[in-house]
């Protein structure tokens, strides 16, 4: 099985990071966002970014041993964000 070093796989995030900014999917330098690049045997490494508790941005990694993945839930929102 191909294995990548974790600096390889931040790479893919940051790509697929500035795809989403480039489709104007995702204002990197505002939102507050999540990231999981899911690998095989439950494998992940998840990116967060955000504001911290005191107002500055923060990125943050996981490497996540045992991560599952639901399926989407379709035609459906969560009532907790305003403009959903």
């Amino acid at each position: 099985m191909k294995q990548i070093s974790y600096d390889s796989a931040v790479q893919l995030i940051y790509q697929y990071t500035d795809k989403l900014a480039k489709e104007g999917k995702l204002n990197k330098k505002e939102d507050n966002f999540s990231i999981v690049l899911p690998f095989e045997h439950h494998q992940a490494l998840i990116v967060e970014v955000g504001t911290d508790d005191n107002g500055d941005r923060k990125v943050s990694f996981k490497v996540m041993e045992k991560d599952f993945v639901m399926k989407k839930v379709k035609n459906t929102v969560l009532n907790v964000f305003e403009g959903a």
